[in-house]
């Protein structure tokens, strides 16, 4: 293939905001899928299944991987739940409306006419009582579900608090209807991201592990930063899950990452591609990303763009050009980047100027700013040697 019939394509390596990829697109991390069938293919033959804790740092594939054991889930005929927690919100996460989140899934997915969970009454007991209105004319006893009820009653201002036990019953009912016969259903998945948000619940957390050691056929897979492991609230469902810590893809696995979106959109064998793409450069991404996929997606998506733009290039290589574009790219999606961008739109002209001498030397040493404004003026050595610690960096990614 020549450079220019590879600059007709669109970009293979265009980079979503959705972890979804499909079984074709995802790679590696094949050690942590043998260990997740194990666990299930464990529950077929015992009836006990394992909770699961996936660890990680920022960006390193925890959400990825949750979406490829959602699809292994679902070809072990489980149901799955997926619920992403809002990372670093404040306040605490309201348990009446985590577990009603749940059960209304269950029967928007799968009650009447559609489905077999529960009956029509039940369906319809359900939605009346967890709406707007919060009422339906059953009594208690015509009810399933105790939630309902508890819900209901919160929404007009009783007080009304969960207990276990209570949840406990509730669930226990809804197991029974899932893993009927009649369902074909082999159990119940609870997948939650961003996991050490709740933290903020302590109630949530515990009940969830309760349930899945006391319940057939509920599994929960929670997945966040490492440090969560050290909060006091995890350490009962942390001790008594399958952890499973991502780490950087291997070389093969990054080589893939790069190769295997251009032979996807070219039908090219990799010998053949391996001409269109500088060996240095794909050296530099294999070392210096440290394996993390965002990292590896992003240099290759830039580095296709400016090769499709600068007809100058033969191959696909990085630049300074590329370089400014990923570090454009971390900039946009970083928090501060964006709480920073909200407070300059309402600034006045003389706070904008002070902002500029500010973020012109971050990163630099007190020091060497002083020694850079002074350049012309040069400072004795013993105003020098007053200069204090480095300010901090906004933007560092891996090195480069």
């Amino acid at each position: 293939m020549k450079p220019d019939e590879l600059r007709k394509l669109s970009n293979p390596y265009s980079v979503t905001k959705s972890p979804k990829l499909s079984p074709g697109q995802f790679i590696g991390r094949e050690p942590e899928i043998s260990v997740f069938r194990s666990i299930l293919d464990g529950y077929r033959t015992s009836g006990r299944i394992q909770n699961v804790v996936v660890t990680g740092e920022k960006s390193i594939g925890k959400s990825s991987l949750l979406n490829r054991y959602k699809q292994i889930l679902e070809g072990y005929k489980f149901v799955v739940f997926e619920r992403e927690l809002l990372r670093g919100a404040s306040g605490e996460i309201d348990e009446f409306e985590f577990f009603k989140d749940i059960i209304s899934e269950l029967f928007d997915r799968l009650a009447p006419p559609e489905g077999r969970f529960f009956d029509v009454a039940q369906s319809e007991i359900w939605f009346s009582l967890t709406s707007d209105t919060y009422q339906h004319e059953s009594d208690f006893k015509d009810r399933s579900l105790t939630f309902a009820t508890q819900y209901s009653n919160r929404k007009r201002g009783f007080p009304e608090k969960l207990s276990y036990k209570q949840m406990e019953r509730d669930f226990s009912q809804i197991l029974d209807q899932l893993v009927s016969v009649q369902m074909e259903i082999e159990g119940f998945a609870i997948l939650i991201d961003e996991f050490q948000e709740l933290q903020r619940n302590p109630f949530i957390l515990d009940t969830l592990r309760q349930l899945s050691e006391s319940l057939t056929g509920l599994i929960v897979i929670g997945a966040g930063l490492p440090t969560f492991l050290d909060h006091p609230s995890f350490e009962k469902f942390a001790r008594s899950a399958a952890p499973i810590n991502l780490v950087g893809l291997k070389r093969e696995e990054v080589l893939d990452l790069i190769f295997k979106p251009l032979e996807a959109a070219t039908n090219a064998s990799r010998h053949s591609l391996q001409d269109l793409c500088d060996t240095r450069s794909v050296y530099e991404i294999t070392h210096r990303s440290n394996g993390n996929p965002l990292h590896v997606k992003i240099l290759c998506e830039k580095m296709f763009d400016v090769f499709k733009e600068d007809k100058s290039f033969e191959v696909l290589q990085l630049s300074k050009a590329v370089m400014e574009r990923v570090m454009e790219f971390y900039s946009s999606i970083s928090e501060k980047s964006r709480r920073i961008r909200r407070a300059l739109e309402s600034c006045s002209e003389s706070k904008l100027e002070s902002f500029s001498v500010v973020f012109q030397y971050e990163g630099f040493t007190i020091k060497t700013a002083i020694t850079l404004e002074m350049a012309f003026a040069p400072i004795t050595p013993q105003a020098q040697d007053k200069a204090g610690p480095r300010l901090p960096t906004p933007f560092k990614i891996f090195g480069i």
